[in-house]
């Protein structure tokens, strides 16, 4: 195995027929994820295909927290935008490269390690689980994966006309603030996450199976997504819809104070902002719209201090 880029939290990796690994090691910071997203389109017209992996036993570790409270405690409002957009930048980097993309995902993948999958267009998996710890750290996605999660729920909706698109909202959003990791690929997306087709196999051939898998995308003529995607929204109806959810297990103390309000930041995410139903959103309005959310969840979180100080 030959190492063909390196900075301290990843490296990219040569494995052999025109194919190179996206190792990533521990948490991810920003700056990790813009290292990537531009190491992946310098070597984009030198490979065939490409696998995103990790190197301790999980596949992405999720954001590096201490990064979040550094700049929350800082009140650096514009840095938290910033960070999110880094990460968002990775993934629809990863979306749009014009070779397949394969997650070797080995474990547990957490918060950005969903995220990244999701953005792949096909999953190898050894005893893989895919969760979400808003309602430990307070925010929720905001490396681009809400707004996919939006981008697929409403394009299934629009491909069956009269199907409510409300009910799949409603799956898909009990996912991303309260339930325990999905277990396997199946599971998640049963529960409404946009994962693309998977192999299953054990951890020794992971990284083997997973190139296969991108090169034979590549040979059967590999077409990435090049153009931004426009979706009708729920709006604030749907907004709505959610946020009762939330509302009823906060009557009911079954969820905290901080995870309604984390809870109604993903709901805004999903319903498509602050706009009527059956408004037509672009891709980069959801985009904002998650940045916001994310940005909105770390003042809350120095307001609680202050109140408790």
């Amino acid at each position: 195995m030959k190492i063909l880029m390196q900075t301290a939290r990843a490296q990219i990796e040569d494995i052999g027929d025109r194919t190179a690994a996206l190792r990533f090691i521990g948490e991810t910071d920003s700056a990790t994820a813009s290292w990537a997203a531009d190491a992946l389109s310098q070597l984009e017209n030198d490979m065939d295909a490409f696998v995103i992996t990790s190197a301790d036993g999980f596949f992405g570790k999720g954001y590096d927290a201490n990064e979040i409270k550094s700049l929350t405690q800082e009140g650096n409002w514009d840095g938290l935008d910033k960070l999110s957009a880094c990460f968002q930048n990775l993934t629809e980097t990863i979306r749009r490269l014009s070779k397949p993309v394969t997650a070797a995902v080995n474990g547990l993948a957490m918060d950005f390690g969903v995220e990244l999958a999701m953005s792949c267009d096909a999953i190898c998996e050894a005893e893989a689980e895919y969760g979400f710890s808003a309602g430990k750290n307070g925010f929720p996605l905001m490396g681009g994966g809400l707004s996919e999660i939006a981008l697929n729920t409403y394009g299934i909706s629009a491909d069956v006309p009269g199907l409510d698109v409300v009910p799949l909202l409603k799956r898909v959003y009990q996912c991303l603030y309260m339930s325990p990791p999905c277990k396997g690929f199946t599971e998640a997306v049963k529960k409404g996450l946009p994962l693309k087709g998977t192999q299953i196999c054990g951890e020794a051939d992971l990284l083997e199976k997973s190139k296969r898998e991108a090169l034979h995308l590549f040979v059967q003529g590999y077409e990435p997504q090049t153009k931004d995607r426009v979706v009708m929204v729920t709006g604030s109806t749907g907004t709505a819809a959610l946020e009762i959810m939330t509302i009823n297990m906060r009557y009911g103390n079954f969820i905290s104070e901080q995870l309604l309000e984390t809870a109604a930041g993903i709901a805004w995410v999903l319903g498509g902002g602050d706009v009527p139903k059956n408004t037509l959103v672009p891709e980069s309005r959801l985009l904002a719209c998650e940045r916001e959310a994310f940005v909105s969840a770390c003042k809350r979180s120095t307001q609680r201090k202050g109140e408790s100080a």
